[in-house]
């Protein structure tokens, strides 16, 4: 997993899920990536630069999928620091159908239908506080799953649409 224009200086997973990675460039930038396993085909976490640069990342195992998570959701929330979730939203699926977005708010994702199941991974950043979706597609019209923040807070989710 290293993009183009890029080395692999390595990788690691822990017992626990914790990955820790790092790429350099031609230029002889240094970045860090640490995060955890958010499901068996899904990760995300935190990076940072040697020139200073920080920011998210996800990652997410693809195949291209026939499911559809493109529509007008209706969400709900159970835990802590959920004020600034958005009630709805929609999304825009790609045309190889790996890929999700929204425009208000933004949000970012991938979609996983390996082995039958159709999982969906999406982050959005509310107030500067970055929020990680991972969830299932139940039936057509529900999905639900988890979500964790950068602050290190969690809870649950779920969405409809008509």
């Amino acid at each position: 997993m290293t993009p183009p224009d890029y080395t692999s200086s390595g990788g690691s997973e822990d017992d626990s899920g914790n990955v820790t990675f790092s790429w350099s460039d031609a230029s002889g930038n240094t970045y860090s990536f640490s995060g955890k396993m958010n499901s068996p085909s899904a990760m995300s976490g935190t990076w940072s630069g040697s020139n200073g640069e920080s920011g998210f990342w996800s990652a997410i195992y693809q195949e291209s999928s026939a499911v559809n998570f493109g529509a007008q959701w209706t969400a709900s929330y159970t835990g802590n620091d959920v004020s600034g979730l958005p009630p709805a939203f929609t999304l825009t699926q790609s045309s190889d159908g790996n890929s999700v977005t929204c425009a208000d708010p933004v949000i970012n994702g991938n979609i996983d239908s390996a082995g039958g199941n159709s999982n969906i991974v999406f982050y959005l950043n509310v107030d500067n506080v970055i929020y990680v979706f991972n969830g299932t597609l139940n039936t057509a019209t529900s999905m639900s799953g988890t979500w964790e923040n950068s602050n290190n807070v969690s809870g649950t989710w779920s969405a409809t649409h008509p």
